[in-house]
């Protein structure tokens, strides 16, 4: 897939955070889970937990008395996960996903994660893709599915499923799941073309 044929399908790409994120994120840029964890100090259990399939939100508080949120990673039921893996374990697949700093490539599929989290305040960051490849196109990986949930019939998954652009087979509309980047994406706020905080529905 060219570059540009990905600017013109997924002109805007879109990342959520747990609660009224973006002044951490834009003081410290957009961080991996791990990524997080490390500079928010985690403590060796939050750092386990973190590491693992995590089943609830993690919050994480720094030296300095900044607050971050992990999100959880309920979709993923373990048994689902185990069998749909062709070439990596669950905690190799944990590390991989731990790794990385996801958008969603269409609106559509971030209404679906919004959807999971309505009973809680959310930061919703549009990106602009063109700006993404510009400033870390040589690390931007791709994916064709949600790597955080499994599903049956299994999405089967592995160390092929992120795919640096120019290596990926598009193969029909939307199918770009997932816009990646290793650890951390630290020129956020030079990318971001709208922020919008969602509260809960009352």
């Amino acid at each position: 897939m060219r570059s540009s044929e990905l600017v013109e399908r997924y002109p805007r790409c879109f990342h959520m955070a747990l609660g009224e994120a973006w002044p951490s994120i834009r003081s410290h840029g957009l961080l991996s889970a791990a990524e997080l964890a490390r500079r928010f100090d985690a403590t060796p259990g939050q750092a386990r937990r973190i590491a693992a399939l995590r089943p609830d939100v993690v919050a994480l508080r720094g030296a300095n008395g900044e607050s971050a949120l992990v999100r959880d990673q309920k979709p993923m039921n373990e048994a689902k996960l185990r069998s749909s893996l062709t070439d990596m374990t669950v905690e190799q697949w944990l590390d991989r996903l731990n790794s990385l700093v996801f958008f969603a490539a269409t609106a559509k599929r971030l209404e679906s994660l919004w959807s999971a989290y309505r009973d809680r305040t959310c930061t919703v960051m549009t990106v602009d893709t063109a700006a993404l490849l510009a400033s870390h196109g040589p690390d931007v990986l791709l994916s064709h599915l949600n790597t955080g949930a499994v599903r049956m019939p299994f999405h089967y998954r592995g160390s092929d499923t992120f795919q640096p652009v120019a290596a990926f087979e598009h193969r029909g509309k939307d199918w770009v799941a997932e816009i990646v980047v290793p650890n951390a994406v630290p020129d956020i706020e030079s990318l971001v073309v709208d922020v919008e905080v969602r509260r809960p529905s009352t």
